[in-house]
């Protein structure tokens, strides 16, 4: 089994619910080389304390060292993974998730990661669904404190009733011509 290859020592432990495969999770972590020590990623010191990274499990959103600790983890729990270069980038030379530092090739890496939460919904899509809520409420608050026109508002035509309305009228002229040719017609046959 491959999580059998990756040595997890625990910093804090919870016993709060695990996260599941394909679960949204949000996390801090820091990654060094095994090796040397360098710090390679920190989401903290990239992306701030309260903006954990958000990505969900078992989709490669992240390396396969994380896809395999995260469902192993509870929310609140703080680990330290010592990641096989396999489980991480492998035999290649990369840059990581943030584009910040070279990873060289067949480099194990030491993870600290934070679990933050888990869930079965896109976190940032619920955000921005809030967000759109909330701005929506703040202009029809906004709309109702404008004040209120006192002339009655005539019903507004819509602009598919205007168009059948043209269509019924230029109906009815096509009718009266084909009954002035009819006529006509009638006219010529009879002489007249």
């Amino acid at each position: 089994m491959e999580l059998a290859q990756i040595h997890i020592i625990p910093i804090t432990e919870t016993t709060n619910p695990k996260c599941k495969p394909h679960d949204f999770t949000r996390a801090h972590w820091t990654a060094k080389l095994s090796e040397s020590g360098e710090l390679v990623e920190d989401t903290r010191e990239k992306f701030g304390n309260d903006n954990p990274r958000q990505f969900k499990i078992g989709d490669y959103q992240a390396t396969r060292c994380l896809d395999l600790v995260l469902p192993q983890m509870r929310v609140g729990d703080k680990l330290q993974v010592l990641c096989p270069a396999k489980f991480a980038y492998g035999g290649q030379h990369v840059f990581t998730h943030f584009g910040s530092s070279m990873i060289p090739e067949n480099s194990d890496l030491t993870y600290e990661i934070e679990l933050i939460s888990c869930m079965k919904k896109d976190w940032n899509k619920i955000e921005k669904k809030m967000v759109k809520k909330e701005i929506e409420k703040k202009e029809e608050k906004e709309i109702e404190a404008l004040p209120q026109p006192k002339i009655p508002v005539k019903k507004a035509i819509s602009e598919e009733q205007l168009f059948v309305e043209a269509q019924f009228k230029r109906i009815d002229e096509l009718k009266d011509i084909l009954n002035e040719r009819e006529i006509q017609m009638k006219d010529q046959e009879a002489g007249i």
